[in-house]
């Protein structure tokens, strides 16, 4: 299934247990995203997404399709740019796995790479960088703030699915500036 038409193997409308993993979920999940301020709401949403959409179970990938038809890839785009940490985690692992998608991967390389790249530590643009998308991300991003291992790596990820066998997205992480960020965290000491 794409994202258009009816969904396959579905005769009737979900019951029971079968709601739990069934795309129309999607639809509340991305309201709460996009209406809700609570972080840890926001974690817990963009959590479930991600456990949803990972793998190749059939209905991962009708999930990662009904994110796209309900428009929301820039919902979880908007939310890397937001002040937490863990809802930044949540929302990285959710782009990387919504990225096994084909046509996800080919969004989020052209409208969030900028915003992923931004959120890696390292490089002079930390604090001024643009998001491409046109809002303001200077007051919302972790300036000043060390992110956590797990957010770090968590957008490594998202990056490396990203990136994978797409050209297109690997140079748009080179003009974002990502190659030098992610040379700076190899060469870091610690434990990234």
């Amino acid at each position: 299934w794409d994202g258009v038409g009816p969904f396959p193997d579905l005769a009737e409308p979900p019951k029971g247990i079968q709601m739990l993993w069934h795309p129309t979920i999607v639809k509340p999940y991305l309201t709460l995203l996009s209406e809700c301020s609570n972080p840890d709401t926001l974690e817990g949403a963009a959590g479930a997404l991600q456990n949803l959409a990972a793998g190749s179970w059939k209905w991962s990938v009708y999930i990662r399709a009904a994110v796209r038809k309900e428009k929301g890839l820039p919902i979880l785009v908007e939310l890397l740019r937001i002040d937490n940490d863990r809802v930044v985690c949540a929302v990285a692992t959710a782009l990387r796995n919504m990225a096994l998608d084909i046509r996800n991967k080919e969004l989020i390389g052209k409208y969030a790479m900028r915003d992923l790249v931004h959120r890696l530590p390292g490089g002079s643009n930390n604090n001024n960088t643009s998001s491409g998308g046109g809002g303001s991300t200077n007051s919302s991003i972790l300036a000043g703030k060390t992110m956590s291992d797990d957010t770090i790596t968590a957008i490594c990820c998202a990056l490396h699915e990203v990136i994978t066998k797409n050209m297109e997205n690997t140079k748009a992480l080179r003009d974002a500036g990502g190659i030098e960020k992610l040379i700076g965290i190899a060469r870091s000491k610690g434990d990234k």
